[in-house]
């Protein structure tokens, strides 16, 4: 695990806080758009667009930013704070952990699924070992 990747038990501690965002609605919003997140490095892992996310985004501050658990879920997948020279604060991933976004799934998952909310599938996951299909 590379040092400045913080420990997996923040995946954890920050998805139970999100299952407990008072709000149904906005509940349902913060983890189907941490989910999207996730699931977009997870599809594209060499897409930089997909690993940087504006902070002062009006809907990302909606939905996911003006919750810090959201902010810590992500920063647990591996995003870091920076300043992106005077266009304001970002959370970016230079490297993207493959193994730390898949746990990052599980974790939301399975808090999402006790909660009795919906859980998207985890891209590229057809339900088994394709031999046929390249990775």
């Amino acid at each position: 695990i590379p040092e400045d990747l913080p420990d997996a038990a923040t995946l954890l501690v920050a998805a139970n806080r999100l299952v407990q965002i008072p709000e149904a609605a906005e509940r349902e919003e913060a983890l189907q758009t941490l989910f999207k997140l996730v699931h977009g490095v997870l599809a594209n892992p060499e897409d930089t667009k997909k690993r940087r996310v504006k902070k002062a985004n009006e809907t990302f501050h909606r939905k996911v930013g003006r919750f810090d658990a959201g902010l810590d879920f992500l920063r647990g997948c591996g995003f870091v704070d920076v300043d992106d020279a005077g266009e304001g604060a970002l959370l970016s991933m230079s490297t993207a952990y493959l193994v730390r976004l898949t746990d990052a799934h599980h974790t939301l998952a399975k808090a999402a699924a006790d909660a009795g909310m919906a859980v998207p599938p985890l891209p590229g996951a057809s339900g088994g070992f394709n031999p046929y299909q390249s990775s």
